[in-house]
């Protein structure tokens, strides 16, 4: 049991500095009842807390209760101890003096009740375990309880004893028959065999004596954010800055300058697949809530300015960790706006759920055809709960979510978890979420986890491993097969024009048998390079596009779900200008027809609406077509067909209002080969139609 006598052990924590200044209205109102009563000078109200005092101030208490100086004397012992993040103690002196004080009945309860909160939120040292005890068996089986519970776990849990944890969940399960099935989850991650991922502190290049967080790396590998406190060369406290990767090893990172960093803090939420668009949050200027979301886009010299992201994404309220899908549809973010899952709780307004986190929630905002940005579509009940939602990232897959909550069975605090999204037509349609296991997950917060586009690595920030470098650092996490993401391909390459300059433009991607536009990014201002990720299961069609070029194609069948999970590809942009003077051959790459036939395939009719679109964007051009075959069959059925493929196509922009006498048709069978004949991909490359440009 606890003993009164080691009320006055001091812990070195600090993790609290909340003061529980609670005692000057109930003290007015006491003194009008009792009249002032002089605390006599022996009892020193700043005296060091030792037995000798707790002795003279105990006795004070219980000799002149229930006057106000008696009360204050309670307040003093109490708010001694919550201050030192010994809530728990607070809340054992409350209720040993309450019925001392039979008329402050309500000013006590309430003292309590606070206490209370707090405690959950601090772990129990040996002394205090009792106060936790007598916690649960009296408020079981709420979920306040329930925080109890995991606060008792908390001591075996950083120090890995799992058994330990275990037998006290087993302990106390009997005393919560609605949350059966939740401390079974908590008992199998406990249980479950480690499987020793490999955990890696990224380096003195990256972590410094001070403070790195929020890791946030660029799909492709090349480039990894974060935030960073008091770094050389800062702007201000917490900048955002960049390092590159070469041959494996991360550089020394760079400031991302006044455009971005100020004497504000600054923090990353995310980057786009195509590592042009940055999304941060904070309260700068023009917000406006508490804690906005905000853009940043990169032109060919430096960062833009931050872009505020109007309403509905932003409000009142606290809104964080912006999210953009992999085909910039869709931006997913969290905030503590109400009309959640549960009860309005703001974000640090009061201690809810062992916290101060409130009711945080996922929500999904569409863009528009417009451009703008449509109301926020809760993720629902599957995802989040009542509780605390935060730091959502969803991979370029499109469908695997990670983020943290507290709301689901975990280790304490904020775990990760992984869920997968059931339909590409819903938001609100989502897998279990799945806890990423306790080789991820502790008894603190884990949150701000990141994966790699392989999904076979994530990156996280910590400060409770022996191979920091001081404060908080960045790591790298091997993560196991459960916790991985769908395989994604990746293309990318640079664009470039006809003499191999850099270009920026607009990349997009499509689905050639239905047409629609899957994905729309941006290739890099600066070098040109571009990356998209592409989900199994479609015929692709991509391109490169921007104003007065024509926009060249290619394609990539994913139906059955190729091995092949890279390719690098460069795109070559030709002037219309350019195309017209040199009347140069340029290869329509998505015209597909079926063996030995001449018919238009429906999956080449996207590519040829868009030359339909630069004819009629160019009425004075005149196009040569051309047709090739490989060298299957005869000469003279070869020769046939490609006519008829060329006619085919002419007919098809004649079918669309391009004038005929704008259109001329040659064919050459297998005369003109590009490749060698001698593979089926190879001969894939001979069977194509040209087109040249003419005045």
């Amino acid at each position: 049991m606890f003993s009164k006598t080691n009320f006055f052990i001091i812990l070195s924590l600090s993790l609290l500095t909340v003061s529980i200044s609670m005692a000057q209205n109930p003290l007015e109102l006491r003194r009008q009842q009792l009249g002032r009563t002089q605390i006599p000078k022996l009892i020193d109200l700043g005296a060091p807390l030792t037995d000798n005092t707790f002795k003279l101030w105990d006795k004070y208490i219980k000799d002149y209760a229930p006057a106000d100086s008696a009360f204050l004397v309670v307040t003093q012992m109490a708010s001694r101890h919550y201050n030192i993040n010994r809530a728990a103690v607070a809340k054992f002196i409350y209720e040993s003096y309450h019925e001392l004080f039979p008329e402050m009945d309500s000013i006590f309860n309430s003292r309590i009740y606070i206490c209370e909160q707090v405690m959950l939120t601090q772990e129990p040292n040996p002394d205090t375990k009792s106060i936790y005890h007598n916690y649960i068996l009296k408020n079981a089986p709420s979920d306040d309880a329930f925080v109890a519970v995991q606060r008792m776990t908390d001591a075996y849990i950083h120090r890995k004893f799992w058994d330990s944890a275990v037998y006290v969940y087993e302990y106390y399960r009997p005393y919560f028959p609605i949350s059966t099935r939740r401390f079974e989850i908590i008992i199998e991650i406990l249980k479950a065999p480690l499987e020793k991922l490999a955990v890696q502190n990224l380096g003195n290049m990256i972590n410094t004596r001070g403070n790195e967080w929020d890791p946030t790396p660029t799909p492709d590998g090349r480039f990894l954010y974060f935030t960073g406190d008091s770094r050389q060369g800062g702007k201000g406290r917490a900048d955002i800055w960049v390092s590159e990767k070469v041959r494996g090893e991360w550089q020394l990172p760079k400031n991302l300058g006044e455009s971005i960093n100020s004497y504000r803090d600054e923090t990353i939420d995310n980057v786009t697949v195509d590592g042009t668009t940055l999304l941060l949050s904070g309260n700068f200027q023009g917000s406006l809530g508490e804690f906005d979301i905000y853009l940043a886009e990169k032109d060919s010299i430096e960062w833009k300015s931050l872009t505020h992201l109007p309403h509905p994404i932003n409000t009142q309220y606290h809104e964080e960790s912006g999210c953009l899908t992999a085909d910039g549809k869709a931006l997913l973010f969290t905030s503590d706006r109400p009309g959640g899952i549960g009860p309005f709780v703001p974000i640090s307004n009061s201690y809810y759920h062992g916290n101060l986190m409130g009711n945080m929630d996922i929500y999904v905002s569409i863009k528009q055809d417009d451009g703008s940005w449509g109301a926020p579509i809760n993720l629902g009940p599957t995802i989040n709960t009542p509780y605390a939602e935060r730091s959502v990232f969803l991979h370029p897959d499109g469908k695997t979510l990670y983020f943290s909550s507290d709301g689901h069975p975990g280790l304490g605090r904020l775990d990760v978890f992984k869920s997968v999204r059931l339909s590409d037509t819903s938001w609100t349609q989502w897998s279990e979420p799945v806890n990423l296991g306790k080789e991820i997950n502790s008894a603190n917060d884990d949150w701000g986890y990141e994966v790699d586009i392989s999904g076979e690595t994530a990156y996280f920030a910590g400060n409770n491993y022996v191979i920091g470098y001081g404060g908080w650092d960045i790591y790298s996490i091997s993560l196991p097969n459960k916790a991985r993401p769908e395989q994604v391909v990746r293309i990318r390459g640079k664009v470039t024009d006809l003499e191999d300059n850099p270009i920026s433009s607009i990349i997009k991607w499509e689905d050639l048998e239905t047409g629609e536009i899957v994905g729309t990014l941006r290739s890099d201002p600066r070098d040109g390079y571009y990356f998209i990720a592409l989900k199994p299961g479609r015929l692709y069609g991509y391109f490169a596009e921007k104003q007065g070029y024509y926009s060249s194609s290619k394609h990539i069948d994913l139906r059955n779900n190729p091995e092949v999970t890279e390719i690098n590809e460069n795109i070559v942009l030709a002037s219309m200008l350019e195309l017209q003077q040199k009347k140069q051959s340029i290869q329509i790459n998505n015209i597909f027809f079926d063996f030995d036939k001449a018919e238009l395939k429906k999956e080449s009719f996207p590519e040829l609406n868009r030359l339909i679109k630069l004819l009629n964007s160019n009425i004075q051009v005149k196009i040569k077509i051309e047709g090739h075959t490989d060298n299957t069959g005869t000469s003279e059925r070869n020769l046939e067909l490609s006519k008829q493929r060329a006619e085919a196509v002419k007919q098809y922009l004649i079918a669309n209002n391009i004038a005929a006498n704008r259109i001329t048709v040659v064919y050459f069978g297998a005369l003109h080969p590009i490749a060698p004949n001698d593979s089926e991909s190879n001969r894939a490359k001979n069977r194509r139609v040209n087109i040249v440009f003419q005045n």
